[in-house]
């Protein structure tokens, strides 16, 4: 899973606005694949430059216990897996 920092302390939320932001980390949206959470963060850019934004990977709520048995489809450039979203550029 991934979130979307779009300014120190800032995140993109899971509801309307120009984006859509909240400073309480725990509401941000997550995305299941870190090529959705760039594709939302070029959204975001559409209303304002968030010069400094970054996405970051965060544990899936569901799967804190267990540990992902990770499937990989090739990306463009990298191995993604299907299950957690995890990127493998090596």
């Amino acid at each position: 899973m991934y979130i979307v920092e779009i300014e120190a302390g800032v995140w993109l939320a899971p509801w309307s606005g120009d984006p859509g932001r909240t400073v309480v980390r725990d509401s941000a949206k997550r995305f299941r694949l870190a090529s959705s959470a760039f594709k939302a963060l070029s959204k975001a850019c559409e209303y304002r430059n968030f010069d400094n934004a970054k996405v970051i990977p965060v544990p899936s709520h569901n799967k804190a216990s267990a540990p992902c048995v990770h499937e990989w489809e090739s990306g463009m450039f990298s191995y993604v897996c299907k299950k957690c979203g995890l990127i493998d550029d090596a």
